[in-house]
């Protein structure tokens, strides 16, 4: 867990401040879906504890990790707003208690039912009607097989944050991914190497 916090303390450290250039940050991973998720958790966290009103997005469909780590009922996230337009931004924002952290859950429905959700430009209204109400958003994205199934959401990034575990993560399948990225002109800001000690 220390090496988490000092990773996340590195990482901090680096992410450009000027002009609020970093404040839509997207998470992505070829494999390491539990370590992304941590350190989405404990970087909003250190956020929240540093004044700024912070903000994860989980686009994970299917996953309820952070409304369990956080111990939220709210189940209603992304998935809902974007397959029914009766649901508000209002609906899904719920606030983590004695944080100054807020959570928008992946949703109720199932990762096979949301392929066709990909892409929907309903998440573009989503991201710009939260972003000056918050001075971090984190985005959480499902593990990066194909760079098309999270290409919407890195749509709206001010840059990326990639989470690999070195022993884990082949030097080819990260060199594809880099060029997918930079094929898209989605900045990187950083990368955390998630190995296990």
């Amino acid at each position: 867990m220390n090496n988490i916090k000092k990773t996340i303390r590195q990482i901090n450290a680096q992410l450009p401040d000027e002009d609020n250039s970093s404040k839509v940050i997207g998470f992505v991973t070829p494999g390491s879906r539990s370590a992304q998720q941590t350190i989405v958790a404990n970087l909003a966290i250190m956020y929240g504890q540093a004044g700024d009103a912070t903000l994860i997005i989980d686009t994970d469909f299917g996953s309820t990790v952070f409304s369990e780590t956080f111990n939220l009922n709210n189940k209603i996230g992304v998935s809902d707003f974007l397959n029914n337009r009766s649901v508000n931004v209002e609906n899904i924002i719920s606030q983590i208690p004695s944080q100054n952290v807020s959570l928008i859950s992946s949703g109720t429905l199932k990762k096979n039912e949301t392929s066709y959700l990909l892409g929907d430009p309903r998440f573009n209204v989503l991201v710009n009607e939260l972003i000056d109400k918050y001075d971090k958003i984190l985005i959480n994205t499902s593990v990066m097989t194909k760079y098309d199934s999270i290409a919407n959401e890195l749509k709206m990034v001010d840059g990326v944050i990639l989470v690999v575990n070195s022993e884990e993560t082949k030097k080819k399948q990260m060199f594809k991914l880099m060029q997918s990225l930079h094929k898209q002109q989605v900045k990187v800001l950083g990368y955390i190497n998630a190995k296990r000690n």
